[in-house]
């Protein structure tokens, strides 16, 4: 009898050793499985992510289509004196939302007077007397989605994911800073007459809008003559 025990003791531990066994090994595989079933689509993204190169396509992008989109900009003295009339219709009529959210943009272009300077900035009149500011264009640390979005060209469902699309944004502004803004800055000066296309990224709750601030594309400093 007692051998019969024994037996039946020894038979369960081996049972009970080997269901922690097999626990312990699907809790391994559970853990870290051998391999992943990934969709379909997330693989393409993956691999469109990959392959996206938002430098590349910033370049051609600036070249191809911005610089011909450049006479499609609304002039600035009209967008203001919209603005001023009624800001609700001027923003119907000129102004290029994305999404859903606070912000608007507009594409401008116009001729005026180099009011003043400062860092990172030149504060433009469209009055060859100076007497007041009408746009401030940033000349230094170019951020946020203006460019990309103020054009209306680009279109975030032509692209694989959100993450690409942002990046454009960063070489856009690059080409900003490395093309655009340093020859103008060393070279501006007050009462100097500028040509500029640019645009002006704004906020749903901005009550008054006495300037607009560009972010330019293309900035020239016209003779004296002119």
């Amino acid at each position: 009898m007692a051998k019969k025990e024994i037996r039946s003791f020894e038979l369960n531990q081996r049972f009970v050793g080997y269901l922690l066994a097999v626990l312990a090994t699907g809790i391994f595989f559970v853990l870290y499985p051998p391999f992943r079933v990934v969709p379909l689509e997330e693989t393409q993204s993956q691999a469109q992510e990959k392959s996206f190169d938002a430098s590349a396509f910033a370049e051609t992008f600036w070249t191809d289509r911005l610089l011909g989109a450049l006479d499609s900009a609304v002039d600035v003295g009209k967008l203001l004196a919209a603005i001023r009339d009624n800001s609700v219709n001027a923003r119907q009529e000129f102004a290029r939302e994305f999404g859903i959210g606070e912000t608007y943009y507009y594409f401008v272009s116009g001729t005026g007077f180099v009011h003043s300077v400062g860092e990172g900035f030149a504060n433009i009149s469209l009055s060859k007397s100076l007497d007041s500011v009408e746009v401030r264009l940033l000349t230094a640390n170019i951020f946020g989605n203006a460019i990309r979005n103020g054009t209306g060209l680009l279109d975030v469902s032509d692209f694989p994911n959100s993450r690409g699309f942002n990046a454009i944004s960063l070489e856009l502004n690059r080409l900003v800073e490395t093309r655009v803004l340093p020859s103008f800055r060393n070279q501006v000066e007050t009462g100097q007459a500028v040509s500029f296309v640019g645009c002006a990224e704004i906020r749903e709750d901005t009550q008054e809008m006495s300037s607009l601030v560009l972010v330019p594309i293309v900035l020239e400093l016209l003779p004296e003559s002119e």
